[in-house]
């Protein structure tokens, strides 16, 4: 069996050699708040060899991207509308506002998350703890990500060249 040493150092690694091969944007800095506060987790429970910084990893990262998005609904633009423009760049008003709304709602995600999984690490066993921030969160997020861009995809029909569009252009005829 691996140490908590050992898991928090590769998780460590894994996670600052992903953030260095990322693409620069300029809205890249909003980023850095989730990144720190992995990195921090990811020390002090390599230094302390404790397996608890790794239990409230998930209930931190959620917290850490809850502060990150709802950041960006107060200081323009929202955390979905700097993704949508990595594939769109002439995106209409209507559009933008949709953005935001998406950020909101991945904003409660977040809190629900992160609440869960706070939950999980302090009140429940480590089998519930790894079924839920090893499965059940992501299944949940999962489906968020798919209804949105489903609803997307019929709702405005402009295909930026995603690896769905296929798919979504058949169901979603592009208006003419």
């Amino acid at each position: 069996m691996y140490s908590s040493r050992i898991i928090a150092f590769l998780l460590g690694t894994f996670v600052i050699g992903s953030f260095l091969l990322q693409d620069r944007h300029e809205h890249q800095i909003r980023l850095l708040i989730p990144f720190f506060v992995i990195v921090g987790m990811c020390i002090s429970g390599a230094i302390l060899n404790s397996s608890i910084f790794i239990l409230y990893l998930p209930c931190l990262i959620s917290g850490s991207l809850l502060v990150s998005f709802g950041y960006s609904l107060v200081c323009p633009p929202t955390t979905i509308e700097v993704f949508a423009r990595m594939f769109v760049s002439d995106l209409s008003p209507e559009e933008i506002v949709y953005c935001r709304r998406v950020t909101l709602i991945w904003v409660c995600f977040f809190l629900l998350n992160g609440g869960a999984a706070l939950y999980t690490a302090c009140c429940t066993s480590l089998g519930t703890w790894s079924l839920y921030n090893g499965l059940i969160a992501y299944v949940v997020m999962g489906m968020l990500f798919v209804a949105e861009l489903s609803y997307r995809s019929w709702r405005f029909r402009r295909y930026a060249g995603l690896p769905t569009d296929f798919l979504f252009k058949k169901l979603f005829p592009p208006k003419a």
